[in-house]
């Protein structure tokens, strides 16, 4: 049995489902996950439920096998997460964590024992073999509502580019800050331009968790839209719209990511960050490819 750790917001969530559903299908491998992070979690809640997934969740029993409790207390949780370390490095049961955020590790689909996986897993070759099964699996429950809809509308109708701006924790918060940098304002002035020279007659759409900072930083000479009516909780609609855009310009974000690449148009133009994490970060992740290839970095 292998067991992964889900944690994170909506699209890290996304990621470490389909290093599972690409384990579970490639390898023949019986894939649980583990969910109990978000008892403590206050940041994030679990959210692949709006996704037509089938998720196994791993029962504390199951957890146990691999020395793991959850415990309220974070350091009283960490500790005894060292001390079951320790305890079970010569039992079957393994514990194995990712070692660089953004990198590809093949390891993992040569597993022989049981192992709980602990990481990120950033990379669409993971489950780039069986990419049409993660786009059916990352398919809506529900129906967008009428204002979803009516956005839905207008992006088909024209040369439609989201633009996602992430900042919230990444400004606010300096340990964030320094692990994944933020992006300035000429990176969107960059990606803006190209789109200009590339697209006829765009039309942007705009996503942030600080959306009064875009409509005051953002100049565009092209119709805007500042889509701003779904919730935190809701967060899966925005992720909805940007996926049906055209073009795609994102953040350094895995949620954008995921919203370029389940992008269906063949035509598509995405726009990534060179720089996904801080310089420091970076110099550390030698073998970081996050971006697929067909996306233009800058």
């Amino acid at each position: 049995m292998i067991i992964i750790k889900i944690k994170g917001g909506l699209g890290n969530q996304m990621f470490q489902y389909a290093l599972g559903r690409s384990i579970s299908l490639c390898c023949n491998k019986a894939v649980k996950f583990d969910l109990f992070e978000f008892e403590k979690y206050k940041l994030h809640n679990y959210s692949l439920d709006c996704f037509d997934v089938k998720v196994d969740i791993a029962t504390k029993d199951d957890l146990r096998r691999f020395g793991i409790s959850y415990h309220n207390n974070r350091l009283i949780h960490a500790i005894f997460r060292r001390i079951q370390n320790s305890l079970i490095i010569n039992s079957r049961y393994k514990l194995k964590n990712e070692e660089y955020q953004g990198g590809f590790d093949r390891s993992v689909f040569e597993i022989k024992n049981d192992v709980y996986l602990d990481g990120y897993w950033q990379n669409e070759k993971y489950f780039k073999e069986i990419e049409d099964v993660i786009r059916k699996d990352f398919s809506f429950k529900e129906k967008p509502n009428k204002l979803n809809s009516n956005y839905l509308d207008k992006i088909e109708k024209v040369n439609s580019v989201s633009l996602h701006i992430r900042r919230g924790d990444y400004a606010s918060n300096p340990k964030t800050l320094k692990f994944h940098g933020l992006l300035g304002l000429d990176y969107y002035e960059k990606a803006v331009e190209i789109i200009e020279n590339n697209i006829k007659n765009p039309e942007f759409f705009v996503f942030s968790d600080d959306i009064e900072w875009a409509k005051d930083n953002l100049k565009i000479n092209y119709p805007v839209n500042f889509v701003n009516n779904n919730s935190k909780e809701k967060g899966y609609e925005d992720l909805r719209l940007m996926m049906n855009c055209k073009n795609n310009v994102i953040a350094n974000s895995t949620f954008s990511w995921w919203g370029a690449w389940l992008n269906n148009n063949p035509e598509k133009i995405v726009i990534a960050p060179s720089q996904w994490f801080s310089k420091e970060e970076m110099e550390k992740r030698k073998n970081w490819d996050i971006i697929p290839k067909e996306w233009k970095k800058i």
